[in-house]
């Protein structure tokens, strides 16, 4: 049985939107200050850096990490090429769950 996840995709996309506005913001600041305050400049790239690589982190864990809605268990996130999809199956109520998310768009 395959059902629609219900907070994946929401949860996936606010994650990777928050870190990029983020990254955005310190890359710009770093930019708007050099040269001016060389210091801030520096520590916002480093920061940017930081964000570039919890995203990355971040992204892959969400994704591997699935609990089934259902009973709360750990499930097997597979990526499903036929169908352009990520699933998660939980084992304990045999269900595949699709996460909303296409396989262009995952890590």
């Amino acid at each position: 049985m395959t059902k629609k996840h219900p907070s994946m995709s929401r949860r996936m996309i606010t994650f990777i939107f928050t870190v990029a506005l983020l990254g955005v913001f310190a890359i710009g600041l770093s930019f708007c200050l050099d040269g001016k305050n060389d210091q801030i400049s520096d520590l916002m790239l480093i920061s940017f850096m930081i964000l570039v690589s919890t995203g990355l982190i971040g992204g892959f864990v969400m994704l591997y990490n699935v609990r089934c809605p259902d009973c709360g268990g750990r499930t097997q996130t597979t990526q499903n090429n036929k169908l352009d999809m990520w699933q998660a199956h939980c084992q304990k109520c045999d269900i595949t769950w699709d996460l909303g998310l296409g396989t262009e768009t995952g890590p």
